[in-house]
């Protein structure tokens, strides 16, 4: 009925309009032909003889002919036949021999399914550049079905019905709405028929190549989960060398490509166990070469860069073999890989999926010094940095920068990151986002790889750039994350190791009560537990700041840690030089009292370790450090295994450790007399 309502208008359309618009009209009337009660209304309003008569002017665009001459063909053929193999609206006789219209050569043939099946195919949801003159087609599922059928007949032996018939199938999967019924059925039905088709053609024909892996991408947009069916053959056609020599992926032709990339993305991720069978040195130089030719006056060029980065970060930060495969063993690969990134974050600086996903690829490649310096040079560091400069609102791309700049830092000139900028940018990426965890444990952890440059300059930088203070306040506001405990005491620790005792005494202030509170928070956990003592460790070397510890009740938790890492020797060894400098004063004169307790965890450390030379210096230095009050010398005193212990340590590491083991056992009781 509703054809039957359209076929007056289309005519008036057809009659009245020009250029472009006589080409729609003509398509939707051939598609609406499928229906025999459209045809007959057709040949009743004349409609057919006229169109007959307009194929006799010699100067009738070729678009336009080509969809009139398979409209003629239709009306005027015995159509029963060929209709049940036929597209919809495509019900035109096969002749067999003759200089008819659809006769001739297969290229001859192929050449009048481009011009007018695959143009009149397109009224599905391509209505042209003037919409506005014709109406949208309402196409069901049982069309695309008998456009299957037709493919799955003739395709492979028609490369022209295989290339319009994948068109077809592209443009109704990427606008028609497709229901749960017609997904169980009809998605994997048009999936195994298109894949047979890239599989059959791809490897001898670029053009129905690029319209089958159009149509994959079309299906798969609707039901992702279906990219598990395409492994094995068909990932090989589309990355392999081919006997041909065809390969798809690094063709040149960006069209084809860019369908690799995006049908590749999809399919590895769901298929670790094929992903590093299928990297190799075609996929990589596909990659790059894509990526190196974008122009970026084409319009489709950064949907198409973003593919092909997304596929890149994907493939890099995958596995390490398929991260080797992707470089080449010998690392080969690596500089033109930085390059390209380097160029596309260049070329398309608002764009985050690109800045994001190059970020990311310079953090997954970064393998050692040499590539990080590699990077650096080609500008890699700047560019990550302008990207956070550039995007700082978006939260995921400043992620995945300070994720890039943790692991690139080692391989940067200290004069190049004075000259971006680095410490400015980073805690101003970290002040725009305080409630973003994620973005506050890669700030810190930025910081903490910029202040292990070991510039001095670098440090009190941040220092004054109140650096300490964000990640101060980061710890406070995520006190239940213990990664963020683990990157923000390490950067406050390698700051106060490099700054003067000023700039350490302003970190302090502003840090001992979140370092603290992280400590106790996250005290099972032997990295924060380290991490954590050596800020005490650093920070109770100055005066105002050891009150500060003994007023927060930091002894009684460096106890805790030591009692609870026992085993850890790097732990206890931290925990202890701690100790060595909160439990005296020396400008007050003052040392802290021990109890029994205190002096049986340091005692089971010296027994526990005792192959361990640093860990026994510390404990006979806390030692030494508490014999300066009678009472606590006292408590020393009623242990009858501390003699013991400190006559073997100096036996086993043949050191007197300063003088401090024999002050001890000149002060304690020796039980062997």
């Amino acid at each position: 009925a509703a054809g039957l309502g359209a076929v007056g208008l289309l005519e008036i359309a057809f009659d009245s309009a020009g250029g472009g618009a006589r080409v729609h009209a003509a398509t939707a009337l051939t598609s609406l032909s499928v229906d025999p009660a459209v045809m007959t209304a057709m040949r009743e309003s004349g409609a057919v003889g006229r169109f007959r008569d307009c194929l006799l002017d010699g100067s009738l665009p070729p678009a336009l002919r080509g969809v009139l001459e398979g409209l003629v063909e239709l009306a005027d053929g015995d159509e029963t036949a060929d209709r049940e193999l036929s597209p919809p609206g495509r019900g035109r006789r096969r002749r067999r021999m003759g200089a008819g219209s659809s006769g001739g050569t297969q290229a001859a043939r192929r050449a009048r399914w481009r011009s007018w099946g695959a143009a009149s195919w397109r009224a599905f949801s391509s209505p042209g550049d003037d919409t506005s003159m014709v109406p949208r087609l309402v196409v069901q599922g049982t069309d695309v079905d008998c456009v299957l059928g037709t493919i799955e007949a003739r395709g492979s032996h028609e490369p022209g019905v295989a290339e319009a018939g994948c068109m077809a199938v592209r443009n109704f999967f990427l606008t028609a709405p497709v229901d749960e019924t017609a997904s169980e059925a009809l998605l994997p039905r048009a999936l195994s028929i298109v894949s047979d088709v890239a599989m059959a053609h791809g490897q001898i024909d670029l053009g129905t190549l690029e319209q089958a892996l159009a149509a994959l991408r079309a299906i798969l947009h609707h039901k992702s989960s279906l990219a598990s069916r395409l492994e094995g053959n068909f990932v090989s056609v589309i990355t392999s060398d081919t006997q041909t020599g065809l390969r798809p992926i690094a063709c040149g032709n960006r069209n084809v490509v860019y369908h690799c990339v995006s049908l590749l993305g999809s399919i590895l991720r769901g298929a670790s166990s094929i992903r590093d069978e299928y990297v190799n040195n075609t996929v990589s130089g596909g990659l790059v070469d894509f990526i190196m030719d974008a122009n970026a006056d084409d319009l489709d060029a950064q949907c198409q860069m973003e593919a092909a980065m997304d596929l890149l970060c994907f493939l890099s930060g995958s596995s390490y073999k398929s991260r080797m495969a992707l470089l080449d063993e010998d690392l080969s690969k690596a500089t033109s890989i930085i390059k390209a990134v380097v160029k596309a974050m260049k070329k398309y600086p608002q764009s985050a999926p690109i800045q994001g996903c190059g970020c990311m690829v310079f953090h997954n490649i970064a393998l050692d010094n040499k590539l990080r310096t590699d990077i650096c040079e080609e500008g890699g560091v700047g560019q990550v940095v302008s990207s956070l400069s550039i995007l700082a609102d978006d939260a995921q791309l400043v992620m995945r920068a300070l994720r890039a700049l943790s692991n690139l830092m080692g391989g940067a000139l200290v004069g190049i990151l004075r000259t971006i900028d680095s410490a400015s940018i980073i805690i101003n990426a970290m002040k725009r986002h305080p409630q973003d965890l994620c973005v506050q444990v890669e700030g810190a952890s930025a910081l903490w790889a910029l202040s292990a440059t070991r510039d001095n300059a670098l440090n009190s930088e941040i220092v004054d750039l109140d650096g300490a203070s964000v990640i101060a306040s980061a710890m406070s506001q995520f006190i239940a994350s213990g990664k963020m405990h683990e990157k923000g005491l390490a950067a406050i620790w390698s700051l106060c190791s490099l700054v003067s005792n000023e700039a350490k005494e302003t970190v302090g202030r502003v840090a001992i009560n979140p370092v603290v509170n992280g400590l106790a928070a996250s005290v099972c956990s032997d990295q924060v537990v380290s991490n954590g003592l050596g800020c005490l460790k650093c920070l109770s070397t100055i005066s105002a700041i050891r009150t500060l510890l003994e007023e927060s009740g930091s002894i009684d938790l460096v106890y805790s840690c030591l009692w609870i890492h026992l085993q850890n020797h790097s732990v206890v060894q931290s925990g202890l030089a701690a100790l060595c400098n909160i439990t005296i004063n020396t400008e007050a004169n003052e040392v802290m009292l021990i109890s029994e307790d205190e002096l049986a965890i340091i005692v089971h450390i010296m027994r526990y370790h005792q192959n361990v030379q640093q860990v026994q210096g510390n404990a006979i230095q806390v030692l030494k450090n508490f014999t300066f009050s009678p009472e606590n010398l006292a408590i020393m005193g009623n242990d009858p295994h501390l003699p013991e212990l400190i006559r073997s340590a100096k036996a086993t590491h043949r050191i007197c450790f300063q003088g401090r083991a024999d002050d001890l056992l000149q002060l304690l009781p020796d039980r062997l007399q």
